[in-house]
């Protein structure tokens, strides 16, 4: 693991598909990374897993929570991977808001099979966060989606909530996920608080 975030991500439009992060390479045992797995910041039109099998993530055993989207400045951590178009570090500076972003059909806080619990130490997935924009208006973590008919994704064993949309998060979506239970559903991997939290 790395001592920050797996992936860190400031630009759109990008394609998060086919990653092991926080488990060892056969997705089974911790190789915790000491932040988030994923963190979405500030950006738009990302799409994290996918409709296919193999663009599925596993975010897992991190020290943060397992995938976050943010509007406003993140805590300075260094990341594993960066994917941005520019790095200032005024945190002053205009904010965009995170949103449009998808997390389908991954798997947070489970091993890659899907039925032992590797919970991230956060939240499975966390909505928060708003900011000033160029305009001097207040923008939020907004119209992203987490599952959709067909396409949802397993979150469990995590050691907070399994999806908290906190101070920040409006109209967003969340819907067809497997929370708390193993990938077929036959027993039980609980995050410890909450399966959503609004």
């Amino acid at each position: 693991g790395f001592e920050g975030n797996g992936i860190f991500v400031a630009s759109n439009d990008n394609d998060i598909q086919c990653n092991i992060i926080g488990l060892t390479q056969d997705g089974q045992n911790p190789a915790p990374n000491g932040e988030d797995g994923i963190l979405v910041n500030n950006s738009a039109g990302n799409q994290i897993g996918g409709k296919h099998i193999a663009d599925r993530n596993i975010v897992a055993a991190n020290g943060g929570n397992g995938i976050s989207i943010l509007t406003g400045s993140p805590e300075e951590e260094e990341s594993a991977l960066v994917l941005a178009a520019d790095e200032p570090d005024d945190d002053e500076l205009p904010v965009s808001p995170a949103k449009d972003n998808s997390i389908l059909g991954n798997y947070i806080g489970t091993n890659a099979a899907g039925t032992v619990d590797r919970g991230n130490d956060g939240n499975g997935v966390q909505i928060a966060g708003s900011g000033v924009d160029e305009l001097g208006e207040l923008v939020n973590s907004q119209l992203n989606i987490v599952g959709e008919p067909g396409y949802g994704n397993l979150i469990a064993g995590n050691a907070a909530n399994g999806v908290a949309l906190l101070e920040g998060a409006s109209d967003n979506f969340v819907s067809d996920n497997v929370i708390g239970l193993n990938v077929i559903g036959s027993v039980a991997l609980p995050n410890d608080l909450a399966g959503v939290l609004i």
